[in-house]
């Protein structure tokens, strides 16, 4: 990574001009886009200039990389309060480790398992049957949480959804900055999303995805 384009992306932050910075680090992300701590620090430009769903998004897009980072969850619970939205703070909530980490866990477990499943020691035998099925059972959320569901923040300060996928069907309910939402199905410009179990359609320029969409 350049360490020039990082240096100047901060000297942006650090003079307060948030929008310089946000470019700089956006363009590093389109190189770099698995990068968890560009997430962060573009996350942190969009806070300043309040899109706090839009920093939400992919403060949640980092968590999925480094889930324990106590700065990453810092930030997510500083900007849930100030939305008083504290459904955000808990979409990863049981996530602690990402899903590379899953599997040599779930890997190293079933070796453990297959070594002491026929031990003479009960509590040794159902202690490693314990770990393993924990394993499992991690392993299997956070392949879920990774790949089966698209998560999204509104990034709109106040937006009507409707009942079909353009504004001329009936509006249903009102979202707003920062709430979470589930992407259902995708068009070229609405989604046909799920919130809080209802179901509705959203433009898609008024939402941000959590994982980077293929």
């Amino acid at each position: 990574m350049d360490k020039g384009k990082l240096n100047q992306a901060a000297g942006y932050y650090i003079k307060n001009d948030f929008d310089l910075a946000a470019t700089a680090y956006q363009e590093m992300l389109e190189e770099y886009p698995e990068n968890p701590y560009l997430m962060i620090n573009f996350a942190n430009t969009q806070i300043k200039q309040k899109n706090f769903g839009k920093a939400l998004a992919f403060y949640n897009r980092a968590k999925l990389l480094i889930p324990r980072n106590p700065e990453l969850n810092s930030n997510i619970k500083h900007t849930t309060k100030i939305l008083q939205n504290f459904n955000s703070q808990s979409i990863f909530n049981f996530l602690f480790f990402n899903l590379g980490e899953s599997l040599i866990i779930l890997l190293c477990l079933n070796l453990l398992f297959l070594i002491f499943r026929k031990s003479k020691i009960k509590l040794i035998k159902y202690f490693s049957i314990l770990l393993f099925s924990v394993s499992i059972v991690n392993a299997a959320y956070v392949s879920y949480v990774s790949y089966f569901k698209d998560y999204a923040f509104v990034t709109s300060t106040s937006t009507s959804t409707h009942a079909g996928n353009n504004s001329g069907y009936p509006e249903l309910f009102e979202l707003s900055d920062g709430q979470v939402i589930e992407i259902l199905y995708r068009e070229e410009y609405w989604s046909k999303i799920k919130y809080k179990n209802q179901i509705s359609w959203l433009e898609n320029k008024k939402y941000e995805f959590v994982k980077k969409p293929g």
